[in-house]
C-alpha cells in the first residue's frame, strides 16, 4: 500500500481531458492519453514501467479490529473471523477477506468490510480499509468509528 501511495505521490502529473485542457495535452505541454487520463511519458524503457514490481498477498482467516464509540470514550478490540459478523454496539461488521503482503504480516493489513448501523437499511461501509492507512477509506458515522489493526494467521 505505502508502495501505492508514494506511486501516486510521484506523479501529480495526472490530468484528465475536462475542465479546458486541449485533447492529448496538459495545460503545461506534457502530453497525456486521452482515454483514460494519465500523463503519457516518453522514451521510458519498457524494463523501467513497472515500478511497483510484483506484490504478493496472502490470506488470512482473521482479522484484528478496533472499534470506538466517540460519545462516552469505550474502546474495543476484537477478532473476526473472515466471513463473520460482529456487533459493535450498534454496528455490525461483517468481515469478507483480509489480505497482506507475503512476508510482511506485521507491517501491513487490507480487510474488505461491510459495516451497517443496526438502525439503518444501508451499509454505512463497504469496502477496503488498510491498516496503515486508516484515513484513507474510512467509515462515515457520527458516533462510531472502526478501523483495521492487522490481519492473523492464528
Amino acid at each position: 500500500m505505502r508502495r501505492l501511495l508514494a506511486l501516486l505521490m510521484l506523479c501529480p502529473s495526472l490530468a484528465f481531458a475536462q475542465g479546458g485542457l486541449t485533447e492529448g495535452f496538459n495545460q503545461d505541454g506534457t502530453p497525456f492519453d486521452s482515454e483514460t487520463g494519465l500523463a503519457v511519458e516518453e522514451g521510458i524503457p519498457e524494463e523501467d514501467l513497472d515500478i511497483l514490481g510484483e506484490v504478493r498477498t496472502l490470506d488470512a482467516p482473521k482479522v484484528q479490529l478496533r472499534g470506538l464509540d466517540t460519545l462516552n470514550g469505550q474502546v474495543a478490540e476484537f477478532t473476526v473471523n473472515v466471513g463473520q459478523i460482529v456487533r459493535f454496539e450498534r454496528l455490525q461488521i461483517a468481515v469478507l477477506a483480509c489480505k497482506y503482503p507475503e512476508g510482511e504480516i506485521a507491517k501491513e493489513a487490507f480487510a474488505f468490510l461491510r459495516i451497517r448501523d443496526s438502525r439503518e437499511t444501508t451499509d454505512r461501509f463497504s469496502g477496503w480499509m488498510f491498516a496503515s492507512s486508516p484515513a484513507l477509506s474510512a467509515l462515515d458515522h457520527p458516533r462510531y468509528d472502526v478501523w483495521v489493526l492487522k490481519c492473523s494467521t492464528d
